[in-house]
Protein backbone atom coordinates (compact mmCIF):
# COMPACT_ATOMS: atom_id res chain seq x y z
CA UNK A 1 0.00 0.00 0.00
CA UNK A 2 1.24 3.50 -1.04
CA UNK A 3 -0.34 5.99 0.80
CA UNK A 4 0.53 10.16 1.42
CA UNK A 5 -0.83 10.04 4.40
CA UNK A 6 1.59 10.38 7.89
CA UNK A 7 2.52 7.29 9.29
CA UNK A 8 1.11 8.30 12.51
CA UNK A 9 -2.46 9.09 10.44
CA UNK A 10 -2.09 5.72 8.39
CA UNK A 11 -1.90 3.34 11.80
CA UNK A 12 -4.67 5.49 13.34
CA UNK A 13 -6.76 4.67 10.05
CA UNK A 14 -5.68 0.67 9.98
CA UNK A 15 -6.51 0.81 14.13
CA UNK A 16 -10.22 1.95 13.32
CA UNK A 17 -10.67 -0.12 10.37
CA UNK A 18 -9.26 -2.93 12.57
CA UNK A 19 -11.71 -1.99 15.80
CA UNK A 20 -14.46 -1.76 13.51
CA UNK A 21 -14.19 -5.13 12.12
CA UNK A 22 -13.37 -6.62 15.65
CA UNK A 23 -16.56 -4.79 17.23
CA UNK A 24 -18.78 -6.46 14.54
CA UNK A 25 -17.43 -10.28 16.06
CA UNK A 26 -17.52 -8.82 19.64
CA UNK A 27 -14.46 -8.88 19.94
CA UNK A 28 -12.48 -6.51 22.82
CA UNK A 29 -10.02 -4.04 21.21
CA UNK A 30 -7.44 -2.16 23.43
CA UNK A 31 -7.28 1.47 22.73
CA UNK A 32 -3.95 2.45 21.26
CA UNK A 33 -1.52 3.48 23.96
CA UNK A 34 -0.90 7.33 24.13
CA UNK A 35 2.75 8.23 23.23
CA UNK A 36 4.79 11.25 23.73
CA UNK A 37 5.55 12.70 20.53
CA UNK A 38 7.36 15.46 21.16
CA UNK A 39 10.77 15.95 22.77
CA UNK A 40 11.00 19.53 24.78
CA UNK A 41 14.20 20.83 24.22
CA UNK A 42 15.97 21.33 26.90
CA UNK A 43 14.63 17.80 28.67
CA UNK A 44 16.96 15.51 30.39
CA UNK A 45 17.75 12.38 28.55
CA UNK A 46 18.05 9.26 30.42
CA UNK A 47 20.30 6.46 28.80
CA UNK A 48 20.18 3.27 31.18
CA UNK A 49 20.12 -0.80 30.33
CA UNK A 50 17.14 -2.55 29.79
CA UNK A 51 17.74 -4.11 32.73
CA UNK A 52 17.49 -1.19 34.85
CA UNK A 53 14.21 0.52 33.47
CA UNK A 54 12.63 0.28 37.10
CA UNK A 55 15.22 2.02 38.86
CA UNK A 56 15.09 4.80 35.57
CA UNK A 57 11.50 4.84 35.72
CA UNK A 58 12.10 5.88 39.66
CA UNK A 59 14.17 8.14 38.43
CA UNK A 60 12.15 9.63 35.94
CA UNK A 61 9.53 10.05 38.39
CA UNK A 62 11.79 12.26 40.79
CA UNK A 63 12.79 14.14 38.04
CA UNK A 64 9.37 14.96 36.93
CA UNK A 65 7.58 15.44 40.29
CA UNK A 66 10.72 18.61 40.05
CA UNK A 67 9.01 19.80 37.30
CA UNK A 68 12.25 18.78 35.43
CA UNK A 69 11.41 17.32 31.65
CA UNK A 70 12.79 14.05 30.65
CA UNK A 71 12.85 11.95 27.71
CA UNK A 72 13.23 8.12 27.74
CA UNK A 73 13.39 5.77 24.66
CA UNK A 74 10.25 3.84 25.66
CA UNK A 75 7.89 6.34 25.89
CA UNK A 76 8.33 8.85 23.05
CA UNK A 77 9.29 7.06 19.46
CA UNK A 78 6.17 7.00 16.69
CA UNK A 79 5.60 3.77 14.64
CA UNK A 80 7.84 4.16 11.54
CA UNK A 81 10.22 6.56 12.96
CA UNK A 82 13.58 6.42 12.13
CA UNK A 83 14.61 6.01 15.31
CA UNK A 84 18.26 6.28 15.86
CA UNK A 85 17.68 9.80 14.42
CA UNK A 86 15.20 10.71 16.72
CA UNK A 87 17.65 9.46 19.59
CA UNK A 88 20.14 11.39 18.59
CA UNK A 89 18.14 14.33 17.41
CA UNK A 90 16.69 14.39 21.30
CA UNK A 91 20.23 13.83 23.21
CA UNK A 92 22.22 16.64 21.29
CA UNK A 93 18.93 18.88 22.10
CA UNK A 94 18.52 17.95 25.86
CA UNK A 95 20.23 19.99 28.34
CA UNK A 96 21.71 16.85 30.38
CA UNK A 97 22.57 13.07 29.52
CA UNK A 98 22.36 11.32 32.23
CA UNK A 99 24.23 7.99 31.87
CA UNK A 100 22.39 5.60 34.20
CA UNK A 101 25.57 3.79 35.61
CA UNK A 102 25.40 -0.03 37.19
CA UNK A 103 26.67 -3.08 37.38
CA UNK A 104 24.23 -4.38 34.16
CA UNK A 105 26.62 -2.50 31.97
CA UNK A 106 29.33 -5.47 33.01
CA UNK A 107 28.68 -7.50 30.15
CA UNK A 108 29.75 -7.66 26.54
CA UNK A 109 28.47 -5.11 24.52
CA UNK A 110 26.46 -7.46 22.50
CA UNK A 111 24.53 -9.10 24.95
CA UNK A 112 23.54 -5.39 26.41
CA UNK A 113 21.27 -5.25 23.10
CA UNK A 114 22.34 -2.60 21.76
CA UNK A 115 21.75 1.16 22.06
CA UNK A 116 22.72 2.19 25.65
CA UNK A 117 26.36 2.07 24.19
CA UNK A 118 25.50 3.92 21.46
CA UNK A 119 23.60 6.76 22.81
CA UNK A 120 26.37 7.13 25.62
CA UNK A 121 28.85 7.92 22.03
CA UNK A 122 26.29 10.12 20.67
CA UNK A 123 25.96 12.18 23.98
CA UNK A 124 29.93 12.22 24.09
CA UNK A 125 29.84 13.50 20.38
CA UNK A 126 27.01 16.18 21.49
CA UNK A 127 28.82 17.39 25.21
CA UNK A 128 32.21 18.27 22.39
CA UNK A 129 29.46 21.11 21.04
CA UNK A 130 29.12 22.34 24.65
CA UNK A 131 30.96 24.36 27.13
CA UNK A 132 32.82 22.05 29.61
CA UNK A 133 31.31 24.20 32.57
CA UNK A 134 27.42 23.03 30.90
CA UNK A 135 28.52 19.50 32.59
CA UNK A 136 26.15 17.72 29.93
CA UNK A 137 27.44 14.48 30.94
CA UNK A 138 26.31 13.40 34.07
CA UNK A 139 26.74 9.70 35.13
CA UNK A 140 24.66 8.35 37.57
CA UNK A 141 24.82 5.14 39.85
CA UNK A 142 22.29 3.02 40.62
CA UNK A 143 23.82 0.37 42.53
CA UNK A 144 26.72 -0.48 44.19
CA UNK A 145 28.90 -0.39 41.32
CA UNK A 146 32.70 1.01 42.47
CA UNK A 147 33.60 4.42 41.11
CA UNK A 148 36.15 4.07 38.29
CA UNK A 149 34.64 0.25 37.48
CA UNK A 150 36.81 -1.06 34.52
CA UNK A 151 33.33 -1.78 32.72
CA UNK A 152 32.47 1.69 32.01
CA UNK A 153 34.15 3.18 29.33
CA UNK A 154 36.05 6.54 29.41
CA UNK A 155 34.79 9.98 29.67
CA UNK A 156 31.82 8.20 31.34
CA UNK A 157 34.30 6.09 34.43
CA UNK A 158 36.35 9.52 34.60
CA UNK A 159 33.68 11.51 35.48
CA UNK A 160 32.24 12.66 39.05
CA UNK A 161 29.99 9.97 39.91
CA UNK A 162 26.19 10.97 41.46
CA UNK A 163 24.66 8.03 43.34
CA UNK A 164 20.92 7.89 44.85
CA UNK A 165 20.60 8.06 48.18
CA UNK A 166 18.22 5.31 49.51
CA UNK A 167 16.83 4.80 46.19
CA UNK A 168 16.63 8.78 45.52
CA UNK A 169 18.54 11.43 43.59
CA UNK A 170 20.18 13.86 45.79
CA UNK A 171 18.77 17.38 46.16
CA UNK A 172 21.66 19.07 45.53
CA UNK A 173 21.70 17.36 42.09
CA UNK A 174 18.15 18.24 41.39
CA UNK A 175 19.13 21.74 41.93
CA UNK A 176 21.91 21.70 39.50
CA UNK A 177 19.65 19.80 36.76
CA UNK A 178 17.27 23.03 37.84
CA UNK A 179 19.42 25.30 37.15
CA UNK A 180 21.20 24.23 34.21
CA UNK A 181 18.18 23.53 32.29
CA UNK A 182 17.35 27.12 33.28
CA UNK A 183 20.37 28.65 31.87
CA UNK A 184 20.14 26.10 28.74
CA UNK A 185 16.57 27.23 27.83
CA UNK A 186 17.20 31.34 28.29
CA UNK A 187 20.11 30.31 25.53
CA UNK A 188 18.29 28.58 23.48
Amino acid sequence: VITTESPVDFVGKLHRLCSERSSNRDVAVRPAPELQTDFKSGAVFLSYASEDRARVREIRAQLEAANIDTWMDERALQPGEEFEQSIRENIRRGSYFLAIISRSLDQPPRALGGYVLKEWKWAEDAALERHKEDAFLQPIVVDDTPSGARFVDSPYRDLHWTRLRDGRLPPEFIDLLSRGIRKYRRAK
